[in-house]
């Protein structure tokens, strides 16, 4: 029999059926008042409806609003995954843009998309992740299991600045022992450490059977007693144990919003916890003169040393760019906490508290990132660290971004933070064609074509090419005109970091690719 080969070209593109089934989402941000924290489950039927939901939000304006119905909406996904959607709800519609990705390094196992609150009223950034049906069907408190570090950030209730990070494990029946627990907090500035009277309580809420909502309580001599609610964002189909939840203020303590993931399942630690190699990661929040974000490269000895190959920060539009130096790391036996201490200036590294360091407490995850707390007074901060598995160039293709706000702000329109996602190709050095979608609150920009070299006659949208796993990147929109000049800090060919360099704005992003 005659026999033939040939070959065929496809092209992938999303659309409404890439964004079906129940979804996990948060984000942070600020209204015109202030800081913004909403958390929710929601259902995509796949064909451009939201069939249900519901969203838990707490914000300076409106105070705490928990078990907020989502009584329908529509979406609407293009080829190159970005999208819209509106959320009806009793508070009013919650619009948004978000970018569909594909999981990696930085993202859990699932359909991923980077979204951004879309309106005049509010901005804010977060994620929205697919939940597994099988893992929400017949949820219960033994789901939750073992041990897990958290991070939050926000306000107190009196509009200052706060973020707590920690460790605790979980027993599987809705408590939370003290023993093994651990928690920091730095709240505007001043900071307790390594407080180890951490302890609380958990239980699923029946009320929205298939959201994955729940509450958690944490008490401690330092933070005080505070309450959230979670939405369940990942469970392993292994184990049927939960990897990760979405959290959102749910009391009068505060307004913060942030996330729970699992941790390793390790009695002892010692230096060589964390592992040897090179580690890249942002952070953001507030310093006493405004919006705030960091990031950088550092390496681990893997014997208690972690030296500088970077450190970049962007102080309220004050940009500080240092190589070099190395500090002593610290672990604790028993919970695995870290204190990392990066230079941010040059010359060896001093002892104590200087202006010349920045100290993090970290938290291992199971994912193989670690939680970030600032622990010096200069900053409040969060973020996440990851081990570079590459420090080469990312490898051409689609790739989703996000661009987020920093900064804490009360009664200060002026002081909000431009929040932006986008989707475009990259080949090479180039980005050959590409869309934004950028809120400044005051006015937002649908569908800003990213300028190329070929269209806009300069070459005002490139990346170079890393060293050290670290390079620079200028991405401008052309309608309207908007230029960020970027640091991209490699984890992997697919993924990146993305921290703003700009004078006038102060953004801390991602960088994921679509295929």
């Amino acid at each position: 029999a005659a026999s033939a080969t040939a070959s065929a070209t496809a092209t992938i593109a999303f659309s409404d059926h890439s964004f079906q089934g129940p979804f996990a989402f948060s984000f942070t941000g600020s209204d015109r008042a202030g800081f913004v924290a909403v958390a929710g489950s929601l259902v995509a039927d796949g064909s451009g409806n939201i069939e249900s939901g519901v969203e838990d939000e707490d914000s300076f304006t409106s105070g705490v609003s928990t078990q907020v119905a989502i009584t329908g909406g529509n979406y609407a996904i293009g080829p190159d995954g970005r999208g819209s959607a509106v959320l009806n709800t009793p508070l009013g519609p919650v619009a948004l843009r978000l970018v569909i990705s594909l999981p990696s390094a930085v993202l859990p196992p699932v359909t991923h998309a980077d979204i951004v609150r879309f309106d005049n009223f509010s901005t804010g950034s977060g994620a929205m992740d697919q939940q597994s049906l099988n893992g929400l069907n017949g949820l219960n408190a033994s789901a939750l299991a073992g041990p897990y570090v958290f991070r939050v950030a926000g306000a107190t209730a009196g509009f200052a600045r706060l973020a707590i990070a920690g460790k605790f494990s979980a027993n599987g029946t809705g408590m939370i022992p003290q023993a093994g627990s651990i928690v920091d907090i730095n709240d505007n500035g001043s900071v307790t450490a390594a407080d180890t009277t951490l302890n609380g309580s958990y239980a699923i809420d029946n009320t929205f059977p298939g959201s994955g909502r729940g509450t958690l309580t944490l008490t401690s001599a330092s933070t005080g007693q505070r309450t959230f609610a979670f939405y369940v964002d990942t469970v392993d189909p292994t184990t049927a144990r939960i990897t990760h939840l979405k959290l959102v203020g749910s009391d009068n303590s505060g307004f913060l919003g942030g996330e729970v993931f699992s941790a390793p399942a390790v009695n002892s630690f010692t230096a060589a916890s964390l592992a040897k190699g090179r580690y890249a990661f942002t952070t953001g929040g507030t310093s006493g003169s405004g919006a705030y974000a960091a990031g950088g490269v550092f390496a681990s000895d893997g014997n208690g040393n972690a030296t500088n190959s970077f450190f970049d920060s962007d102080n309220n539009g004050k940009i500080t760019n240092v190589t070099g130096g190395s500090c002593a790391y610290a672990v604790d036996p028993t919970t695995g906490r870290i204190d990392l201490r990066l230079l941010t200036g040059t010359g060896t590294c001093p002892a104590g508290a200087s202006s010349s360091v920045a100290e993090f407490a970290a938290y291992q995850t199971a994912q193989g990132s670690a939680v970030l707390l600032e622990l010096d007074a200069g900053a409040v901060s969060t973020g996440l660290a990851f081990q570079q598995q590459s420090s080469a160039a990312l490898s051409a293709g689609n790739f989703a971004m996000n661009l987020a706000g920093q900064g804490l702000l009360h009664d200060n329109p002026g002081a909000i933070q431009q929040d932006v996602v986008g989707q475009f190709v990259l080949s090479g050095t180039a980005i050959t064609t590409g869309t934004l979608d950028i809120n400044n609150v005051s006015a937002s920009f649908p569908s800003d074509p990213i300028a190329t070299s070929a269209s806009s006659g300069t070459s005002g949208t490139t990346f170079a090419a890393p060293a050290g796993g670290r390079g620079t990147a200028t991405i401008q929109a052309s309608d309207p005109v908007a230029t960020y000049k970027l640091i991209y800090y490699i984890i992997d060919s697919n993924t990146a970091l993305f921290l703003g360099q700009d004078t006038n704005r102060v953004l801390a992003g991602t960088l994921a690719r679509q295929f």
